[in-house]
């Protein structure tokens, strides 16, 4: 599967983004991208019907985390800290599963994502 993963580069004051392809099974592609986070739980942000932004659900308390706001499809204007991957949302019968995202999703997120840097957070 593969996932298109966003991060602000604090020391060269830049934007980041880069194609992630993780080989992981339905049962362990939570704890994958929680690895490709460096991080323990996940949190999980829609940014439309099929696409949906996971990040470190403790990412604002951490130090030199950049703090992203994002206008997502539906109009809202959401800020999420550390590097943000996108993945497609997968209705099941019983819940939201987490895919792979296309190419042409992924390009189409390059050229038409609303995003800024607001800061950075501080840690506790």
């Amino acid at each position: 599967m593969i996932f298109y993963k966003i991060g602000f580069n604090v020391i060269k004051v830049q934007f980041e983004g880069s194609i992630i392809e993780l080989l992981s099974s339905r049962d362990s592609i939570y704890e994958d991208l929680a690895r490709n986070l460096e991080c323990e739980t996940l949190d999980f942000q829609d940014y439309s019907e099929e696409i949906v932004m996971i990040v470190d659900e403790s990412g604002y308390f951490k130090t030199s985390f950049p703090i992203f706001q994002i206008k997502t499809q539906f109009g809202d204007i959401v800020e999420l800290a550390g590097s943000i991957i996108f993945a497609k949302n997968i209705e099941t019968e019983d819940s939201t599963d987490i895919g792979g995202i296309s190419e042409k999703e992924i390009f189409n997120l390059r050229d038409n994502l609303n995003i800024k840097i607001i800061g950075i957070t501080r840690g506790i």
